[in-house]
């Protein structure tokens, strides 16, 4: 992964603390292709970051998870936007795209996708879970609960 911004870096570790899952701080010194990313092997992931808009980074993304047997969650964070995520799963068949975080009253994170086609993603210290239903009841509630990261590197809902 090319270098990326302190504020990159920062939005990838609150994300890492989010899911909950234990880190692998050794990860990139077994393997360099690994350098600048977030190792959690029990949850079968990887997080890395990036500034760059799509399409750009699809074929690292592609190259992490061959090298690392993980998924893969690639941040996209924008100062004006916020954070958006494209995942690659183990199924390796697309690269979900676009997707938003998304925290409810059960403070479960989720990611969620952007046009509300493609799976739900719950993300559990385990892993990541494909859901098919959303994990909000209407509209409003999925408003309330996207996280968009632009001031503050967490990853909590405004409830």
């Amino acid at each position: 992964m090319p270098w990326t911004t302190q504020q990159v870096r920062n939005r990838m570790m609150a994300l890492a603390l989010a899911i909950g899952a234990e880190i692998d701080p050794e990860a990139s010194e077994r393997h360099r292709s690994l350098a600048g990313t977030i190792v959690m092997p029990f949850a079968q992931l990887l997080i890395a970051g990036t500034n760059c808009q799509r399409p750009l980074l699809f074929p690292e993304m592609v190259h992490l998870a061959r090298e690392s047997g993980l998924e893969v969650v690639l941040s996209r964070f924008d100062a004006t936007r916020g954070v958006s995520f494209d995942i690659l799963l183990q199924d390796r068949a697309n690269i979900l795209y676009g997707y938003a975080a998304w925290r409810g009253e059960g403070h479960d994170l989720w990611f969620i996708p952007r046009l509300e086609e493609g799976p739900y993603l719950r993300a559990l210290p385990s892993g990541l879970v494909r859901g098919d239903a959303a994990p909000f009841l209407n509209p409003e509630d999925r408003r309330t609960g996207l996280i968009r990261t632009v001031d503050l590197p967490i990853f909590e809902a405004g409830f």
